[in-house]
Order: structure tokens, then sequence, then C-alpha cells
């Protein structure tokens, strides 16, 4: 993200602390910076994410943001579970207002791709809502 958007030093300057959400404006966009570790070493914990999605909801509803892309979170070295951090993401912006699309390269298994579609079909959290909004959530979350 930093070598996308750039803005360190405009990032460094609001001097945010572990769970807070650091916010560069370029010119149509609003990108925001989940802080959830201290240095850039450490790995982030399920409390310091959850804390800081949270916080990043509430700048969604007060910014009026309905739409937000991110990249896929709790994966590779940090050791957290992707699907753990899923679950995060959908039990904060539920009803919420703000659509979440998570950006993976990633292929999935078979297995994988039955799981989510049962998670978007059934799941009291995902919830059906039409062939064509599921296939749209399941592409956006994967691609």
């Amino acid at each position: 993200m930093r070598r996308k958007f750039g803005g360190m030093e405009q990032l460094r300057q609001q001097n945010k602390s572990v769970t807070d959400v650091a916010v560069i404006k370029l010119e149509q966009r609003v990108i925001f910076y989940l802080i959830t570790k201290e240095h850039h070493w450490q790995k982030p914990t399920y409390q310091s994410i959850y804390v800081s999605l949270t916080r990043l909801k509430e700048l969604c509803t007060e910014l009026e943001i309905n739409s937000l892309a991110c990249p896929r979170m709790g994966c590779g070295l940090d050791g957290l579970q992707l699907e753990t951090v899923r679950k995060m993401l959908r039990y904060i912006f539920k009803n919420s207002g703000v659509i979440v699309y998570v950006y993976m390269k990633d292929e999935l298994t078979e297995t994988e791709k039955m799981q989510l579609i049962k998670e978007l079909h059934i799941n009291p959290l995902g919830g059906h809502q039409g062939v064509s909004r599921t296939f749209n959530r399941l592409y956006a979350e994967h691609h």
C-alpha cells in the first residue's frame, strides 16, 4: 500500500498509536491505514485488528463512506488466520451500510470455494441475497 499510495510522511505526522486508524485523502480517495502493531517486525494480534476495524467502521460512518476495498488481512507471515479476520469484518460491518471488498490473489481450493458459498448462502452473518449478489460478493472477496 505504501508503494502504491505513498504519504508516509503524512502518516508519521498523524502520530497514531496501535489500534488507531490513520487517514490520507488523495483526490477522490480516502486511504485508511490500520495501525495494528507498534513496530514493523512485530505481529498484529486479533485484538489489535478487531479494535482497528471497529475504529475503521466508525470513520466510514463519520465520513459517509459506503464502499471499502482492502487487501486480505490475517495471512502469511503475521501468523493470523484469514477466516478469523473475515469473520471479524463481517461482524463489525454487519448492518453498517458499508460494503467491504477484500481482494485476494491466491486461488482457492474447491473445498474453500464450497465453504465460502455455504458461508455466504446460509450463514446468519452472510445471508443469501440472491444469486447475482452472492456471486458478486464471492468475486469481490477473492479478486
